[in-house]
């Protein structure tokens, strides 16, 4: 399935430590270690949806995405430059993120969720009622 895919990444990965971590017929992925953090990966992936295939580039930080970018839906195989290209279509944006930059200098965006903003509120009451 889609020949030209895998030579077409290994171009954009030669000389980083990348794995290849699937291979099947539902998916192919490719990860490299993020350099900034010990629990950080870059996954450039190839999913079968609707009858195509979609390549997406997922920067992970344990179990948590960082950042998503995906191509449109490829029903037919393409050409090893085709495929370069499309590649580096998708792969530029994401590495000039705000995220991504972010997190390659050593930050990550996280949120506080509900628990946090519970307890923020609780903090602020309690200093409201202690000046009063």
């Amino acid at each position: 399935m889609y020949p030209n895919f895998k030579p077409a990444v290994k171009f954009w990965l030669d000389g980083k430590n990348y794995s290849l971590v699937s291979d099947d017929s539902k998916k192919v992925s490719f990860m490299i270690p993020l350099a900034s953090h010990k629990k950080g990966f870059d996954y450039y992936e190839l999913d079968n949806v609707n009858g195509g295939v979609v390549f997406s580039l997922v920067t992970m930080l344990g179990f948590k995405t960082i950042k998503k970018s995906s191509s449109k839906i490829i029903n037919d195989e393409l050409p090893y430059d085709d495929w370069r290209y499309l590649i580096d279509e998708v792969m530029s944006p994401h590495l000039r993120s705000e995220e991504y930059q972010a997190l390659k200098k050593g930050y990550a965006k996280t949120s506080t969720g509900c628990f946090g903003m519970l307890a923020v509120l609780f903090i602020s009451f309690l200093l409201v009622i202690k000046n009063l």
